[in-house]
């Protein structure tokens, strides 16, 4: 009888898969000659162990694995390899740590040296039936030469594609799609355009083995420039916000790719990828489910991502190497990256040097750099404490600027006092604009609302509206289609879109929504962000500048500034931008947007708080040892939020709920819960723990309904005032014997 492997394969069978997968990293020429034979030793042994006795007692059985019973096999593996087999010692001692760490069942160090195991490992190998050479134990010495070998490039290569080849061939689906699609895709799409690429996006095509920095205005077509640096690579495209993911997607899949063969080109990485796909695709749900797995295992070329479905793997947690083993052949694309907090952009750039350690390709491509980011990514640093590691730096070009100096697009007026709703009415009220589109962009969601207030006194209902991310997702949604609607530079005619209304919103609004006003009044933010929401007013230089279109307001709450644990705005970043913008009047060139930047260095945020929090992250990743960490415990992004239902969303759908909620309690499908879940999600919104907490507690409000989505997740249900501004945190619905009132 055959050794099985899997229910269904044989060990043979199942390594003979693994091969298949290593000769396809091959054949797309994703490693080196030296990387393969490696790999394809590794695949070769890595299963051997499994022919112990106890191993196939198991799998005919259907048990799960008991490691006081039975020896794990990867560790049996281990002892089936041969050090004379190998003409290089390093080599022998990187297979035998990627076989016998290619699951993590139990410590593997702490396993070998346990004398009680000695016995247990001696009588499992004895129960193998081979012609192979059997190494009865591994010496101390071999083990410590291993350990030492664990964290170098090759070693993590060989051991994260072998994971690879290992979990893609378990679950029938290949490891990689092949790449050779988007040039001749993106030559396509030029000539049928009518497009001629410009400065920017030729010097990245021309630079494709580079790492690059490129800072490039909006509108010169940023995203074409980071496919033609990618070329025909694998590649992750990462972007700070999901919607902005979302939309990315749809252009690339219909505008880019013809919509041709898109389940095995392009996928997207966040946490909703999938029910997107079953939103937005006609494909069955199975075929799209499949398409939605291959995709979490890595396995088509062209990804548009978050940051936090990647640069996880800085915490080394068990298995880690997968991740940073794909990466090595991958090529990086960076957009927006000053639009992170300093722990994000600390997780972000040390990332950034391992994978261009390995061999991945990095281009960052942004509309504004501050020079402090520039040098964090530029510099030498370490990346471990631990041992005795060279700095790590990435090999960039000098960094290369794009802009259309010639293109006007804002003139500024700055002013020392609050934003107020005087002042846009009074523009708002002039009788000679032939349109007026005006957009107001908060520091805080209160501001946003209580400008709101004070507009509705003035302003026709149907021309003024909020958005920000205080609404249930089903009206946020449908509030951002309205105002990509409203904010369109060009009518279906093709002419400059006319229309007057007042849009009031936060930094929501900064990346994620390819809108056009004609004015912009803004609350001042540190000058990245700033400049950002610039590039939402006159975006494409459409309109004239002969007057003021950006109003900059520098007067704000000093408590929303960075004091101790308190504040949100970095008060050094806030003083240095106020400090560049005070006293800019008339047209302000982007040029001059680039020198203003230039006050961000690293000398004039020396002792910073975002200083402090980044060497704070950083010290963090130097000191984190090897697979310490769960991927479990690994929270990139700090969540203090909870999901809630206010009360009156609840009662006007709770049929509609209802009705979700028990399919997923039932036995439907995982489209159809996938899909019931979403259902709830759309009335739900995230607010602060405090807020649940105040909530909670108060002697006056009824006990929040609890909504048990499965095990782990459940949403609570409130009696918040919710209406057209949103949801009112601080409005609690107080029940009593008179009645309900707030």
């Amino acid at each position: 009888m055959m050794n099985l492997a899997k229910p269904n394969k044989t060990i043979q069978q199942h390594t003979d898969d693994l091969l298949i997968q290593a000769n396809l990293l091959k054949e797309y020429k994703y490693i080196s000659k030296e990387q393969y034979e490696l790999l394809k030793t590794a695949c070769e042994i890595h299963d051997l162990g499994k022919a112990n006795d106890k191993f196939q007692a198991r799998i005919l059985t259907s048990q799960k694995f008991n490691h006081k019973e039975e020896v794990p096999h990867n560790i049996l593996s281990g002892h089936m390899l041969m050090a004379e087999d190998f003409q290089q010692l390093e080599h022998y001692y990187i297979v035998l740590f990627a076989v016998l760490y290619h699951h993590h069942y139990v410590d593997v160090f702490a396993y070998l040296q346990d004398r009680n195991n000695v016995v247990k490992i001696r009588n499992a190998l004895n129960s193998i039936n081979t012609t192979n050479k059997i190494t009865s134990r591994l010496s101390q010495k071999t083990i410590s030469e291993m350990k030492k070998i664990m964290q170098i490039p090759l070693a993590i290569q060989t051991k994260g594609l072998l994971q690879k080849c290992d979990h893609t061939a378990s679950a029938e689906i290949i490891c990689e799609y092949p790449p050779n699609f988007l040039e001749e895709k993106l030559q396509k799409f030029s000539q049928s355009n009518h497009i001629i690429w410009n400065d920017m996006q030729k010097y990245c095509l021309e630079n494709k083995s580079n790492n690059l920095i490129i800072v490039g205005q909006t509108g010169l077509g940023k995203t074409e420039a980071g496919l033609l640096w990618a070329g025909n690579s694998k590649c992750f495209f990462v972007l700070p916000l999901r919607t902005a993911i979302n939309a990315m997607y749809s252009r690339i899949e219909n505008t880019i790719l013809d919509n041709e063969l898109i389940l095995k080109r392009l996928a997207i990485l966040h946490s909703s990828s999938l029910s997107y796909y079953l939103k937005s695709k006609d494909e069955e749900s199975e075929q799209l489910l499949a398409y939605e797995k291959e995709g979490k295992k890595w396995s088509i070329p062209l990804n548009i991502t978050t940051m936090d479905q990647i640069f996880d793997f800085v915490f080394k947690y068990p298995s880690y190497e997968l991740k940073l083993a794909t990466l090595s052949y991958s090529k990086i694309i960076i957009d927006e990256i000053q639009m992170y907090s300093p722990d994000l952009l600390a997780y972000i750039i040390f990332g950034l040097k391992r994978i261009v350690q390995l061999g991945g390709k990095v281009a960052i491509i942004t509309a504004t750099l501050p020079p402090f980011i520039q040098d964090l990514l530029t510099s030498s640093a370490k990346l471990s404490l631990f041992d005795e590691a060279q700095p790590v730096a990435i090999d960039f070009l000098p960094t290369k600027t794009f802009i259309n100096n010639s293109l006007e697009r804002h003139h500024v007026c700055v002013k020392d006092v609050e934003l107020n709703a005087e002042d846009i009415v009074n523009l708002y009220k002039q009788d000679n604009l032939a349109s007026c589109k005006i957009l107001v962009v908060c520091n805080t969601i209160k501001k946003a609302r209580q400008i709101y207030e004070q507009l509705q006194a003035e302003i026709p209902e149907e021309k003024l509206f909020i958005l920000h991310s205080s609404f249930i997702q089903k009206d946020r949604k449908q509030l951002e289609e309205e105002i990509k609607q409203f904010g369109q530079t060009y009518n279906k005619e093709g002419t400059v879109d006319y229309q007057h209304g007042i849009w009031i919103s936060t930094s929501l609004v900064e990346a994620s929504l390819d809108i056009d006003f004609d004015y912009l009044y803004t609350e001042l933010q540190e000058l990245s962000s700033l400049f950002q929401r610039f590039g939402r007013c006159n975006r494409k230089g459409a309109k004239e500048v002969s007057s003021t279109n950006c109003f900059v307001y520098t007067k704000i709450d000093d408590s929303l500034l960075t004091h101790g644990s308190k504040g949100f705005i970095d008060k050094d970043l806030f003083e240095l931008s106020k400090k560049a913008i005070t006293g800019i009047e008339g047209v302000l060139s982007e040029i001059k947007k680039l020198e203003l930047i230039d006050i961000l260095t690293t000398e004039n945020l020396v002792g910073s708080a975002y200083q402090k929090q980044y060497d704070e992250a950083w010290l963090k990743l130097q000191t984190t040892e090897l697979y310490k960490i769960s991927p479990k415990e690994i929270k990139l992004r700090e969540i203090f939020t909870q999901d809630i239902i206010p009360q009156q969303i609840y009662e006007e759908f709770e049929s509609e709920i209802e009705n979700s909620l028990q399919i997923l309690q039932g036995d439907s499908s995982d489209t159809d819960k996938i899909l019931a879940q979403d259902n709830i999600m759309q009335y739900t919104v995230s607010v602060p723990y405090y807020v649940l907490l105040n909530y909670s507690t108060h002697p006056k409000v009824a006990s929040p309904k609890v909504l048990k989505l499965d095990n782990y997740n459940e949403i609570y249900v409130i009696g918040l005032e919710y209406n057209k501004a949103g949801l009112i945190p601080d409005a609690f619905i107080i029940e009593s014997d008179e009645g309900v009132f707030l």
